[in-house]
């Protein structure tokens, strides 16, 4: 689950056509990087402040969808994700059409890497976060197992 039991307020139903309509609030992907790999789970949440104070809406698409009412420790706690980052990449990327990255809202942690790009270890182009390939099989040339499009299909 996105969040602890504790942290939900309420379970809200509703189709799943309607998270596809561009809801308002930051959005998080996933960023799969490895693309042999499939994996199922959530890969598009929305963080939408409500009315309501200390109450947020979460949308939610995947392999799994929905939409809560979460407490700002629910919010905190979707923040977290941002930081669980094992790969030398980032696992979650902010639409930075949805958040100023200069002035990112008070749940991503300071430590949280939101930069909207990366730097291909091959060819040195920078080019969208959201667009990175990991490889294990790279040449010895290679700065990073960061590679851009171009450069895995070269290859």
């Amino acid at each position: 689950m996105l969040v602890s039991e504790d942290h939900i307020v309420e379970r809200i139903d509703v189709d799943e056509r309607d998270l596809y309509d561009n809801p308002p609030g930051v959005h998080l992907r996933h960023n799969n990087t490895q693309p042999t790999v499939m994996s199922d789970g959530i890969d598009f949440i929305a963080v939408i402040e409500t009315d309501t104070e200390n109450i947020y809406r979460l949308d939610y698409r995947g392999y799994e969808f929905g939409r809560l009412q979460v407490t700002k420790g629910g919010v905190e706690e979707i923040g977290a994700l941002l930081t669980t980052n094992t790969r030398g990449v980032p696992n979650w990327t902010l639409d930075t059409t949805t958040v100023d990255v200069a002035d990112p809202p008070w749940w991503i942690p300071k430590e949280a890497k939101i930069s909207p790009t990366e730097t291909c270890g091959l060819c040195g182009d920078t080019f969208p976060a959201s667009d990175v390939f990991t490889t294990h099989d790279l040449p010895p040339e290679a700065d990073s197992p960061i590679v851009c499009q171009d450069c895995l299909r070269r290859r």
